[in-house]
């Protein structure tokens, strides 16, 4: 978890003190604050190298966690150590070589505003060859869940090196609208219900470095998911 060192890529209003939670179901199996407060600290400044990820800064109140896990779902939380808000970035990668299995889904959740409130995802499609993925942005479809002060208008838009590839909102008024639904029912997402403004994209990528922007249509605010879905 980024929180500290992303000032030094100019945004003001990091998150100055983050913690960092990994959970198996409801069961915490691993915690922290403060990347360099870890034991394998050498193992995860190794982990970094490899990934091609950027160096957490020395001394800096970032989190960290290199860790071996089995199939499953697992759930990442990051608050703030003293109650403060501010700006953070989640990162995930996957370093295992060869894979005997591999990361399938993606997905975060937080309250979506105007301005540095945008909720932003990024994903690699690295092997060389094309890759079929589903990309949901879920508000109106979060209240199903109990969840309150959901987006009512989710905006999904899709970059490539900073070109804007795709765009996407209100799923059940897209051209391939049928594809999206089968395409949930694949990767056993929970489906959108006809009519919705969820939205949703299908889409065959080239390799590559892409980002996802969750924003609102009309520039309302609240909780919204990302999901990324690798398509079999």
């Amino acid at each position: 978890v980024a929180g500290p060192s992303l000032g030094g890529f100019g945004v003001a209003a990091a998150l100055k003190s983050p913690r960092l939670a990994l959970f198996a179901g409801s069961q915490l199996i691993a915690a922290n604050e403060g990347w360099e407060s870890n034991a394998d600290v050498e193992s995860i400044r190794d982990a970094v190298r490899a990934a091609g990820a950027f160096p957490l800064l020395s001394g800096s109140a970032d989190c960290a966690l290199l860790v071996k896990l089995v199939p499953g779902n697992y759930t990442a939380q990051v608050t703030s150590t003293d109650d403060s808000a501010g700006v953070a970035m989640l990162e995930v990668y996957d370093l295992e070589a060869p894979r005997l299995s591999r990361l399938k889904n993606l997905s975060a959740r937080g309250h979506i505003q105007p301005g540095e409130g945008t909720l932003i995802s990024g994903f690699v499609i690295d092997g060389g060859v094309k890759k079929s993925v589903l990309l949901r942005a879920a508000g109106p479809a979060l209240s199903l869940f109990g969840l309150q002060g959901v987006l009512a208008r989710p905006q999904l838009s899709l970059f490539k090196d900073g070109n804007l590839v795709a765009i996407a909102n209100e799923w059940g008024a897209a051209a391939n609208a049928a594809d999206l639904q089968a395409a949930a029912a694949t990767v056993n997402a929970f489906a959108f219900e006809t009519g919705s403004a969820d939205a949703a994209l299908l889409r065959h990528l080239d390799p590559g470095a892409y980002t996802l922007q969750l924003t609102s249509v009309d520039g309302g605010n609240g909780i919204a998911l990302v999901e990324v879905y690798e398509m079999p």
